[in-house]
């Protein structure tokens, strides 16, 4: 988990390296999420063809058969082109 006496966030992250997937609208987009917390994640990109300005949906793989993918509604809140791909700050919420 990250941890940090300077950290200011609500809750800690844990640290993952694991597939997801992004819905918006009729584009999927697949990438690996860094990291992962209650209210968000951080995930790279190959390349950034999503609109920050729309939703999108989420969906994580878990390593076991008898649990289903974590999916959740969410929002991009921050973009940062990597030399290895796009590295997007995801917000999570809840649909009204």
């Amino acid at each position: 988990m990250i941890n940090s006496t300077n950290e200011r966030r609500a809750f800690q992250r844990m640290l993952i390296n694991a597939p997801v997937t992004l819905y918006q609208q009729q584009l999927v987009l697949e990438g690996i999420c860094h990291d992962l917390s209650a209210n968000g994640m951080g995930v790279t990109v190959a390349e950034h063809r999503l609109d920050v300005s729309q939703p999108l949906r989420v969906s994580l793989a878990t390593h076991s058969n008898q649990l289903p993918p974590f999916e959740a509604h969410a929002r991009i809140i921050r973009v940062l082109e990597q030399p290895d791909g796009v590295l997007m700050a995801i917000e999570f919420y809840s649909p009204a």
